[in-house]
């Protein structure tokens, strides 16, 4: 072991401290580079199950290729096509807009008014029993409504 910083030295990141020098080289093995394939692996199980949880993470994945992350070229194509399938997927599921909107009541459902939330989880009541129809639409007017209508109350 030769030593390269002495006792006491002020170190900084990635300081080599010492060097190790074998007496006999010939008794190790020489290192082979891996040209094998690593196997696709997904994350979806670990960020969960439900729909809204699958389109937030095939997002995130789809905003880190914008910004510049993407895999090597064997695997990107792959995985391109594979999250922009899954993106539309999620996006024509008319559930997806109702797991949201419980999603986020479930995590403000304790900082804001109980006659607020009531109202509007009748109206996502009444949107999952029309889930089925083909004509449904998302309430989106009459939850800025029941919103805009609180709102101006506090404003009195």
């Amino acid at each position: 072991l030769q030593y390269a910083k002495r006792p006491g030295a002020v170190l900084d990141s990635g300081s080599i401290l010492a060097r190790i020098v074998l007496d006999d080289s010939s008794q190790t093995q020489q290192l082979r580079l891996y040209d094998g394939k690593f196997t696709y692996v997904t994350l979806d199980r670990l960020k969960g199950t439900k729909l809204n949880q699958i389109y937030q993470s095939t997002k995130e994945a789809l905003e880190n290729v914008l910004a510049g992350y993407t895999y090597p070229e064997p695997y990107f194509r792959e995985r391109l096509k594979e999250n922009v399938d899954k993106l539309f997927n999620n996006l024509r599921d008319p559930s997806l807009p109702l797991l949201e909107v419980q999603e986020i009541l479930a995590t403000v459902s304790a900082r804001i008014p109980s006659q607020v939330e009531q109202q509007i989880k009748l109206l996502m009541k009444n949107y999952m029993s029309n889930l089925t129809s083909v004509l449904v639409q998302f309430p989106s007017q009459q939850v800025a409504n029941v919103i805009d209508s609180y709102a101006a109350r506090l404003e009195r």
